[in-house]
Order: structure tokens, then sequence, then C-alpha cells
């Protein structure tokens, strides 16, 4: 008894909309049917297999156009994706890290400072981490600072 419990429970967790009914004469044939729509559930879509690890690295892209002169403080919006979760994201000024956030969400928000920087020629770029360890870095975007 406590094992057709235990497969109501499967199937109610997964949440499915097939309604299962256990007559007293089936029960072989429901130990059956529950027992292999659990494990076809619990197995993923049949026919695909999921990558033991995340083997590819993160996508890295700002959103958020940066005019060639800055002065002041900009808001940019960086988008960031991957198949497993983004570790962290590293604000790269002039190659060298200058901030870095841990589990950033997808849609990143950076304000960049120029008072922080000295007046001329700069680069921007940013580096993405997922949780496999896997980075990946934006084109970095030249601009100059005019303060």
């Amino acid at each position: 008894m406590a094992y057709i419990e235990t497969q109501i429970e499967v199937a109610q967790q997964v949440k499915t909309t097939t309604k299962i009914t256990l007559a007293i004469g089936m029960i072989t044939a429901g130990f059956v049917g529950i027992s292999l729509f659990a494990n076809a559930f619990l197995a993923g879509p049949i026919g695909r297999s999921l990558p033991a690890t995340d083997t590819n690295p993160p996508t890295v892209r700002l959103q958020t156009p940066l005019a060639h002169n800055v002065s002041g403080i900009r808001l940019l919006s960086v988008s960031l994706m991957d198949y497993s979760s983004i570790n962290h994201a590293t604000v790269l000024i002039d190659g060298k890290a200058s901030y870095r956030e841990n589990n950033p969400k997808s849609q990143w928000l950076y304000f960049l400072n120029s008072h922080t920087l000295a007046a001329g020629k700069h680069t921007i770029a940013f580096l993405a981490t997922d949780s496999e360890g896997n980075r990946s870095v934006s084109e970095p975007i030249l601009f100059i600072v005019s303060n």
C-alpha cells in the first residue's frame, strides 16, 4: 500500500494534467503505468539527453549604446545569458577589473562614472563567468572621457 501512495505522490509532485486512477483489479497495471510515467517525466524529454556539465561560455552584450564622448554618469544595461547560471560579472575599464557583481540578473545595470576616470580615451568591456567556470568577454568599446 505504501508503494501505491508513493507512486501517487510522485505523480502529484510532477503536476501532471493526466488523471491517474488505480482500481483494485488493476494494481499491477497501475504500478507499471505510474512507474513508467514518473520515470519518463523525471528523466526529461524523450530522445533528448542533457549534458553532464555546461561547457559553453556565457553570452554577454552591452544593450545600451555608449556615446563616443562621455561625461558624468551613464547607466549601461548589459545582457547576460547562459545555459547554467551566471556566477559573476565584471566590468573591465582599459582591460582592468574595476567592478565585480556576484549573481547578477540576466539584465544587469551598471553606472559608469566618468569622474573616476582621467580625461582621454578609454575602453569598457564586460566579463561574465558562469557557475561552471566558463568565461566570456564582450567586445571592448572605445569612449572618450571629457569632464
